[in-house]
């Protein structure tokens, strides 16, 4: 288990750079986003809630560990073992230093490889009973989530394990900002195909500024676009929600809900040290109409992109 005093802890609850200059001292660049990420409180308690009456006496799978915040918590709740895959050189680094002392005892392995290439004899006679993972991107799939846990599925690694979270939904709601609407200028678009539009760019803007969250006004008109369901690592190629009325609003937006046992994690909450962000895609001044209209999505790879509008 780690140390009290060790720097992951330190950090955590500190809002210095010692952790930061640690790493740079030993000629490592350490990602700053994934320092930032380590500051986020929110999420940290999330994933404490979730791990620590599920992992006492098991072996435990984290899934892209980075510098090893999940392992650790796996370790300081009780786990008796935990495997650790993370193919970035950087953070493999990080996490030899952080988690050294489980390393000696044989507590934490680490796997300096891609999860896509995990089999069982990894192993051993460990088989992994949970498995811990934070592998989503700003609309839920875009680190490769879905196609992780096919191949984990699939290799017969996922099948007895409990998988923590399981569940997130992507979620929908039509949004205003005066200060976003006036850099779209979308009627020169008029009947180009929305998902080519959506492919180039000029449909999709990533807000990841805290300080600009109170731009957007929120409709309270939420809509279940897909949920996620690890066990079941499956998604649809279309996906369509209606709403009742788009006169007022300027965007939708697609944010993720990560479902824990009794709390939940929303990308959509302003957080200044998040690593997420949530995907506006802005509506057609044509489409702003006081009538009910559906909203088409496509599932592209690991994008989840807006087709098109049609009247219900």
């Amino acid at each position: 288990m780690l140390s009290p005093k060790s720097p992951l802890k330190n950090y955590l609850q500190s809002s210095n750079t010692e952790y930061l200059d640690e790493f740079h001292k030993s000629g490592e660049h350490f990602p700053a986003w994934h320092l930032e990420m380590l500051r986020d409180r929110e999420r940290f308690e999330f994933y404490k809630s979730l791990i620590e009456h599920k992992v006492k006496d098991k072996v435990v799978l984290d899934i892209g560990s980075g510098s090893g915040i999940l392992s650790y918590l796996s370790l300081k709740y009780g786990a008796k073992k935990v495997f650790s895959v993370e193919y970035n050189p950087h953070l493999q680094v990080v996490y030899s230093h952080l988690m050294a002392k489980p390393i000696a005892e044989g507590k934490a392995i680490l796997l300096k490889m891609d999860a896509y290439d995990l089999l069982l004899k990894e192993f051993g006679d460990d088989q992994p009973e949970v498995i811990v993972h934070e592998i989503f991107g700003a609309n839920g799939l875009s680190e490769n989530v879905i196609s992780v846990f096919k191949t984990l599925q699939l290799n017969g690694i996922s099948e007895r394990a409990d998988i923590l979270p399981r569940f997130s939904e992507i979620i929908i709601e039509p949004v205003y900002s005066e200060f976003y609407d006036t850099s779209f200028e979308l009627e020169d678009f008029d009947g180009f195909p929305l998902s080519q539009l959506s492919n180039l760019g000029a449909w999709k803007s990533i807000d990841q500024s805290y300080e600009l969250a109170d731009k957007w006004t929120s409709s309270g008109e939420e809509k279940l676009l897909a949920v996620i369901d690890l066990m079941k690592p499956e998604m649809q190629d279309t996906y369509s929600v209606q709403f009742s009325n788009l006169e007022k609003y300027s965007h939708l937006r697609l944010s993720i809900r990560i479902l824990g046992h009794n709390n939940v994690l929303i990308s959509s909450h302003a957080n200044k040290f998040s690593h997420w962000s949530n995907i506006y895609f802005p509506i057609p001044k044509w489409h702003r109409r006081s009538v009910p209209i559906r909203a088409n999505f496509i599932l592209s790879e690991n994008e989840i992109y807006l087709q098109d509008f049609s009247q219900s």
